[in-house]
C-alpha cells in the first residue's frame, strides 16, 4: 500500500524528485510559531516602499530641473550669438549635434551599464545633477563665450537620465506629472534672469534638435520586461508606433519653429524629456501634441506662438509681421516691433529700412562725401531705391542704376513707402527689364565708383569671388567699390569669403560702422573726402544727418579698420563662429597718418563736437536704461525707479517704448509724469507688439483699446509744412512719427523756422530733436536774420554750445551779451566754459555778474570769483575754467 502511494507521488512530478509539500512539519515550518513576525516585515517593507518612492520622487524631480535648465541656457547661449551677428537657422542642431551628440549617448550609456552598488550610484547622481545645474547656470551667464559647455553639460545630463531611469518608472505617472512640471517651471525661470545675469535676451531658436534625441532615447528606456512573452510582440509594435509618433511631431515642430517660439516650447520639450526618461509614452505623446498644435496655429483662444492673444482680459494683436506683397521669388515684409521693411529675395534679407536699420542711410553718406562732380557712379541693385533717389537730387553725378533681378525692381514702390500701407491701384506689380550690359563688356576705368545695393546673402555669393572683385576693379579703375553689411544679419561664412575676396583683388578694403550697419569701401588707397561741408547742398546735408554722422569728419569716427591681406588673416586655422571674432581677425587696428596731421583747409575743423560718438553714448545709455527698466519689480519702488529712468530721458522726448511706458507710473509723489493711459498709447505706437510680453513693472499699466499702431495706416509721411504738423504735439502720432523719422522731422521744421517762428509744440518738437547738427541748421537760418534769440529755445542743457553762440559772445552788443549770459546760467556742459570765460574778462560789471553766478552754477566754489575783482585775478579765474575745459577725458 505504501509502495503503491510512493509510486504514484512519484509519476506526479516530473523528473522524479519528491515534493516538498509532503515533508513532514513544512506548513508549520514555512509559517512559524510567531504569528507577530510577518506583520512587523510587513511595516517595515511599507515604510521602506514609501521611502524608496519619495527618494525616486524628489531624484526625479532634480532631474527634471536640470532637465529644464539645460534647455533655458542653450536658448540663451543661442541668442547670445544671434545679437553677436552670427546667423543661426532654426535647424542650427543639425549642425551642432555632432559635438553633444555623441557626449550624451556616452554619459547615458555608461549611466545604464553601470552596476555598482546603489550608495555609489546615490552619489554619482548627486555629483551630476549638481555639475549640470553649475554648468547650464555658467552658460546661461557667459553665453557662448566657451564652447565646450554644451558638450559638458550634454554628457552629464545624459548620466543623470540614465540614473534615474528606474527611479522615474517607481515614481508612476503622478510623479513623471510633477517632475515634468518642475522642469517647465525649471525653464521658465532660467528665462527671468535679470538682465545683469543673462544680458537682458529672450531666447532664441536653437537646439531643437534635442526633443528628437530625447525621443530616442525614450524607445530604448521604455523596453519593457514583458518583451520575453507571447504578447510582447504586439505591444512592441504599439510602443514602436507610439514613439515614431512622438519623434516625427517632435521633427515637425523642430524644423517649423523661429526664435519668438522658445519661451514656450522649451519649457514642453522639457516636458517631453522627462516623460521619455520614465518611459511614459501618454505624457510624452501629449505634450508633443500640444507642440504641435500651437505651432501649427490650430488651437483656438490664447496662443504664445503668434496670431491673437488675450492679455488681461483686453484683446491685443501679437502678430510679430506681415507680407505686404510677393513678386515672383522677392517679397516686402513689414515688421511691427520696429516699424521695419523689409526687402526680402528667396526669403533672405537683402534690403532694410526703418529706425534700427543704417545700412543705405550710412552707403548714402559715404558717397555724397567720395563722389566728386561729374564722376560716373554704377549701381548694381539699388535695393529700396532710397540711395539713387538721394544722388540724383543732389544732382552732382551721372548715375546708371542696373537690375540683377527685375522682381526686386517691381517690388521698389512698395518698400521706398513710409508705412504698410500699399496704394490700392500697385496689386499687381509690374517687371522690371533685368540690366542688359554685362560688367565684361564695360571698358576699363569708365565708372568712378561702383554701389552693391543689396545685402550679403547667399542669392548675392556670386559677388563674394575674387573673378566678380576682378571684373568689378577693372571696370572702376583707381575709383571705389561700397558694399553694405548688415553685423546683425549677416552670415559669417559668407562674411569671411568676401573679406578673402576683397582683400586678394583691392589693394585697400575698409570698413566704416554705424551700430550695426557697416559699409566695406574697397579702393586702390582710403578715400579722401570732399570738403567744406557746409557749402554742400541741403540734401548732402542731411543724408549725413539721416546716418547720425555730423560731416565727413565723423567718417573718420565710423572707421573700424582695414581689411588684412588674405594670408594674414586666415592664418590662425580657428573657425570663427561669431561676426564680432571676424572682424576682430581681420581688422587692423586704425592709424593716425602723417596725412591726416596736416592741416587741410578745406576740411571741417577737427575741434567740433562729433555727432556719432554722441549718438552712440546715447544709445549706450538708452541700452543700460533698458536693462534696469526690465530687472525692475512691480512694487511701489519699481515704479518709482523706473520713472526715475525714464525722467532723464524726458528732455530727449523719451525715443524708446519701455521710456515712455514708465512716464506712466507713478513716483514717489504717488503722481505720474504723464497720464497712465496715454503713456500706453504712446509705447503701443512705437512698438505694436510692446505689450505681448511687457516687463513686470508695466503690469499696472492699462492696455490700449486699439489693434493697429499709430504708425500702420501710413503710406507716405509727405515733408514740409504737413510734416511738420504730423510730428508737432504730445499725442502718441506724434511722438512716434518724431521717434520713427526723426532727421526728417527735423529738416522739415528747420524749413518751417526760416519762414516764421515756431509755435509751441513744433519748437517743443524741435527743442527734442535737437543735436548739434540740428542745432547748427537753425543758426545757419536765425542768425542772419537776427533771430538769434530764438537758437535758445531750441538748446537743451545737454547740448554743446553752438558755434553761432560763441560768435555773438564775441561781437555782439551789451543787450545780446547780457541775454545769452542769463542762458548759460546752470548749463555744465564743457564747451560753455570758453564763453563764461570771456564774460568774467568783460568790461561791463553787469555782465560780470550774470558769468559769475553761471561760474558758480556750473563748478561750484572750486574757482572763486568776484565781479569787483581787479583784471588781472579775474584772467587768473578765467585762465582756471578754460584749463577745465582744455582738459583731456
Amino acid at each position: 500500500m505504501s509502495s503503491s502511494r510512493r509510486h504514484v507521488s512519484v509519476a506526479q512530478f516530473p523528473g522524479g524528485e519528491p515534493c516538498r509539500l509532503a515533508e513532514p512539519g513544512i506548513l508549520l515550518h514555512m509559517v512559524g510559531h510567531d504569528h507577530t513576525e510577518p506583520q512587523v516585515e510587513t511595516r517595515a517593507e511599507i515604510r521602506s516602499a514609501r521611502g524608496n518612492y519619495v527618494r525616486s520622487l524628489l531624484a526625479l524631480a532634480a532631474a527634471g530641473a536640470a532637465i529644464g535648465a539645460f534647455f533655458a541656457s542653450l536658448a540663451i547661449a543661442h541668442q547670445v550669438a544671434l545679437e553677436s551677428g552670427a546667423t543661426v537657422p532654426s535647424v542650427s542642431w543639425l549642425r551642432s549635434c555632432r559635438d553633444w551628440l555623441p557626449l550624451w549617448c556616452i554619459g547615458f550609456g555608461l549611466a545604464r551599464l553601470a552596476g555598482w552598488h546603489q550608495a555609489a550610484r546615490t552619489a554619482l547622481r548627486g555629483l551630476a545633477i549638481g555639475a549640470v545645474f553649475a554648468l547650464a547656470a555658467g552658460q546661461a551667464v557667459t553665453g557662448s563665450g566657451f564652447s565646450w559647455l554644451p558638450s559638458a553639460v550634454a554628457a552629464l545630463l545624459g548620466l543623470v537620465l540614465g540614473l534615474h531611469c528606474d527611479s522615474a518608472r517607481r515614481t508612476g505617472g503622478a510623479g513623471v506629472v510633477g517632475a515634468g512640471l518642475f522642469a517647465a517651471a525649471t525653464a521658465f525661470a532660467a528665462f527671468l534672469l535679470p538682465p545683469e545675469w543673462s544680458s537682458g535676451l529672450a531666447p532664441a531658436a536653437g537646439a531643437l534638435g534635442l526633443a528628437m534625441l530625447a525621443s530616442l532615447v525614450a524607445l530604448v528606456l521604455d523596453a519593457p520586461p514583458a518583451m520575453a512573452t507571447e504578447q510582447a510582440s504586439r505591444r512592441v509594435w504599439l510602443l514602436t508606433a507610439g514613439w515614431a509618433v512622438v519623434v516625427a511631431a517632435t521633427g515637425f515642430v523642430a524644423i517649423g519653429t523661429t526664435a519668438k517660439d522658445w519661451i514656450m516650447l522649451s519649457a514642453f520639450l522639457a516636458v517631453v524629456v522627462t516623460a521619455a526618461a520614465a518611459g511614459r509614452l501618454a505624457l510624452a505623446l501629449g505634450a508633443a501634441a500640444a507642440m504641435f498644435v500651437l505651432t501649427t496655429g490650430l488651437a483656438m483662444g490664447p496662443s504664445f506662438f503668434g496670431g491673437a492673444t488675450h492679455v488681461y482680459g483686453d484683446q491685443v494683436e501679437v502678430v510679430s509681421s506681415q507680407i505686404l506683397r510677393r513678386c515672383g521669388s522677392a517679397e516686402v515684409v513689414y515688421l511691427r516691433k520696429n516699424q521695419e521693411l523689409q526687402l526680402r529675395l528667396h526669403g533672405e534679407l537683402v534690403a532694410a529700412v526703418g529706425p534700427d536699420r543704417s545700412e543705405e542711410p550710412l552707403l548714402t553718406a559715404i558717397l555724397h562725401a567720395a563722389v566728386y562732380d561729374g564722376d560716373r557712379v554704377l549701381v548694381l541693385g539699388s535695393g529700396t531705391g532710397r540711395v539713387v533717389a538721394s544722388l540724383r537730387q543732389a544732382q552732382r553725378c551721372e548715375l546708371e542704376s542696373a537690375a540683377a533681378w527685375p522682381e526686386l525692381v517691381a517690388l521698389q514702390p512698395t518698400v521706398s513707402v513710409d508705412g504698410p500701407v500699399l496704394q490700392p491701384s500697385d496689386n499687381d506689380p509690374v517687371l522690371g527689364a533685368p540690366w542688359s550690359r554685362a560688367l565684361r563688356n564695360l571698358p576699363n576705368g569708365s565708372r568712378q565708383v561702383i554701389v552693391l545695393g543689396e545685402l550679403p546673402s547667399s542669392q548675392t555669393a556670386h559677388r563674394a569671388t575674387t573673378t566678380f572683385q576682378r571684373q568689378l576693379r577693372r571696370v572702376v579703375g583707381d575709383g571705389l567699390v561700397c558694399q553694405p553689411i548688415a553685423l546683425d544679419r549677416v552670415s559669417v561664412t559668407l562674411l569671411e569669403s568676401w573679406f578673402e575676396a576683397a582683400s586678394i583683388v583691392h589693394p585697400w578694403n575698409g570698413i566704416y560702422a554705424v551700430g550695426n550697419a557697416a559699409v566695406l569701401v574697397s579702393g586702390v588707397r582710403r578715400p579722401s573726402w570732399r570738403g567744406r561741408f557746409a557749402a554742400w547742398c541741403d540734401e548732402a546735408r542731411w543724408a549725413m544727418h539721416a546716418a547720425h554722422l555730423g560731416g565727413p569728419q565723423d567718417l573718420d569716427v565710423a572707421f573700424l579698420g582695414a581689411l588684412k591681406s588674405a594670408a594674414v588673416a586666415g592664418s590662425s586655422g580657428q573657425p570663427v563662429r561669431d561676426v564680432a571674432r571676424q572682424l576682430l581677425r581681420w581688422l587692423t587696428i586704425p592709424v593716425v597718418l602723417p596725412s591726416d596731421l596736416e592741416p587741410n583747409p578745406l576740411a571741417a575743423t577737427k575741434t567740433e563736437p562729433s555727432l556719432l560718438r554722441r549718438w552712440q553714448r546715447h544709445q549706450s545709455e538708452v541700452s543700460r536704461a533698458k536693462g534696469r527698466l526690465l530687472a525692475l519689480a512691480n512694487t511701489a519702488e519699481g515704479r518709482r525707479d523706473a520713472q526715475a529712468i525714464a525722467a532723464r530721458f524726458l528732455p530727449m522726448g523719451a525715443p524708446a517704448p519701455w521710456l515712455q511706458a514708465a512716464l506712466g507710473l507713478a513716483g514717489p509723489d504717488g503722481i505720474a509724469l504723464r497720464d497712465a493711459s496715454l503713456a500706453s498709447r504712446c509705447a503701443f505706437a512705437m512698438d505694436p507688439t510692446f505689450f505681448q510680453s511687457p516687463a513686470p513693472v508695466f503690469a499696472t499699466l492699462p492696455l490700449p483699446n486699439q489693434m493697429r499702431g499709430d504708425l500702420e495706416d501710413l503710406y507716405r509721411l509727405g515733408d514740409g509744412e504737413r510734416l511738420v504738423r504730423r510730428c508737432s504735439g504730445a499725442g502718441p502720432r506724434a511722438i512716434s512719427v518724431r521717434v520713427r523719422f526723426a532727421s526728417r522731422c527735423a529738416r522739415s521744421l528747420i524749413a518751417a523756422l526760416e519762414q516764421n517762428s515756431l509755435d509751441d509744440d513744433p519748437a517743443l518738437a524741435l527743442r527734442e530733436l535737437a543735436d548739434p547738427f540740428v542745432l547748427a541748421e537753425a543758426a545757419r537760418v536765425l542768425v542772419p536774420a537776427g533771430r538769434w534769440r530764438e537758437l535758445l529755445t531750441f538748446w537743451r542743457a545737454d547740448l554743446p554750445c553752438p558755434k553761432a553762440l560763441v560768435e555773438i559772445a564775441e561781437h555782439a552788443g551789451l543787450a545780446d551779451r547780457l541775454a545769452l549770459a542769463a542762458a548759460l546760467r546752470g548749463r555744465r556742459e564743457t564747451s560753455c566754459y570758453p564763453v563764461i570765460a570771456g564774460f568774467l574778462c568783460a568790461e561791463e560789471l553787469e555782465l560780470r555778474k550774470v558769468a559769475g553766478e553761471a561760474l558758480r552754477l556750473a563748478v561750484g566754489e572750486r574757482i572763486p570769483f568776484q565781479a569787483h575783482w581787479p583784471r588781472s585775478r579775474r584772467l587768473d579765474a578765467a585762465s582756471a575754467l578754460r584749463s577745465l575745459h582744455n582738459r583731456k577725458p
